[in-house]
């Protein structure tokens, strides 16, 4: 087994307070990470990509020729479409679970002088739904599930993209605020699903964006137990002013439920149209 345990962070969506909640888990020394914003830099998932090409499709570019010459800064697919002296998808799934951990081991040895002695150490990473399956599968993990409010983190992403001009978060260009709240809600929907289907365990815990800001204390006890580390939300809120350039609002209090106020009734219909009952089920009003 591995020295160190990800926390695999799983996310309804971006602006849903995960940067707030990285900044919380890397609160303590025994939880490894880069500590810089926007806290995304994705080891694991760039190892599931590695070594998903193995057994991916090749394309008429990378070859044999083009594998010799070794010229290409990308590395693709096998470049070999009939394999027989070996199982091309197991070969990937194995390589996977032997680069993570090598890569787990690597960043404990390289941190161990920095790390309380007879503590768990902790990885925790922004992950991808794919990802995250092939973690589970080869290691033994931890996963936080963070949810916010879809209708407040519409509007986070709007005001996101006002703010920074220019369209993200898979807003297209000339798509109105009714079509992307269709796309964000279909988009929402099996995540909430699965969020209300679950219950906190030892190997998984639930997280609402909206009870890290009105009970922060709560919240950071909860998860200090679940880790079985003391983390510490002053950290979090002595990094409040370098972080002012990600947040649409003046302070955390005044991100929840904008969208009593600053939503139009057409739009607030999308969503309790399309995830009214799922909000319910998770403690929202409707």
């Amino acid at each position: 087994m591995s020295k160190v345990t990800p926390i695999l962070v799983r996310l309804i969506h971006g602006r849903c307070g995960s940067t707030l909640l990285m900044q919380l888990l890397s609160s303590n020394r025994n939880v490894i990470s880069e500590r810089l914003y926007p806290y995304e830099h994705r080891y694991l998932t760039y190892l599931h990509s590695l070594t998903k090409a193995i057994s991916a499709e090749h394309d008429k570019e990378w070859n044999d020729e083009s594998l010799l010459r070794g010229k290409r800064n990308l590395v693709g697919p096998l470049p070999y479409n009939n394999v027989s002296i070996f199982d091309k998808n197991n070969l990937s799934m194995k390589s996977f679970s032997a680069l993570t951990r090598v890569f787990l081991s690597s960043i404990h040895d390289t941190n161990s002088s920095e790390l309380m002695v007879d503590q768990p150490v902790y990885y925790p990473e922004k992950i991808s739904g794919p990802a995250a399956d092939s973690c589970n599968a080869s290691l033994d993990c931890k996963s936080v599930f963070l949810i916010r409010d879809p209708r407040d983190i519409f509007l986070s992403i709007r005001n996101f993209n006002s703010k920074r001009n220019y369209k993200s978060f898979n807003w297209k260009e000339g798509q109105t605020d009714l079509e992307y709240a269709t796309w964000l809600c279909n988009s929402f929907l099996p995540f909430l699903k699965h969020y209300n289907n679950i219950d906190d365990t030892a190997n998984r815990v639930k997280v609402r964006y909206e009870d890290m800001i009105v009970n922060p204390m709560v919240v950071t006890s909860k998860l200090s137990d679940w880790l079985g580390l003391e983390l510490d939300y002053g950290y979090v809120e002595n990094n409040m002013k370098q972080m002012s350039h990600h947040m649409t609002s003046k302070n955390p209090q005044d991100s929840l439920y904008r969208w009593k106020t600053e939503m139009s009734q057409e739009l607030q219909l999308i969503f309790s149209n399309t995830l009214g009952e799922e909000l319910a089920k998770a403690g929202y009003e409707i």
